[in-house]
């Protein structure tokens, strides 16, 4: 796993830095690895973590912030794809549902720049 990760990240360049749903599961995943003394130089000091983004949305709008991964990507109108509390399905939701949430965001920078333009 740690070879096939290494080779991903360096063929892609991608940010060093994992996405999860929450806080152990890199943190765990580099602990063992260490644990075993395989070498994996790549994840940054800091985790993207989608689950304390979504929170952070749901108490802006004044929603209970619980659920799972699969509830929350329904209420922002996505479908889980696959089988939830499988790794490689919940690594892949994760990150779609990061950039979902990056687009919307995008999308209401736009929006926030387009109506300062507007002039009375």
């Amino acid at each position: 796993l740690a070879k096939e990760m290494g080779a991903l990240l360096e063929v892609c360049e991608c940010f060093p830095n994992p996405i999860t749903w929450g806080q152990g599961d890199a943190t765990e995943l580099k602990s063992e690895f260490v644990e075993r003394s395989i070498p994996f130089p790549f994840f940054g000091r800091r985790i993207i973590d989608v689950k304390t983004t979504y929170v952070f949305l749901e108490q802006v709008n004044g929603r209970s912030p619980s659920g799972s991964l699969s509830k929350s990507m329904r209420r922002y109108g996505m479908s889980f794809s696959g089988t939830p509390h499988n790794a490689e399905d919940d690594a892949h939701n994760t990150l779609r549902f990061y950039f979902h949430l990056m687009n919307r965001q995008r999308k209401l920078e736009e929006m926030m720049t387009s109506m300062k333009s507007i002039s009375y």
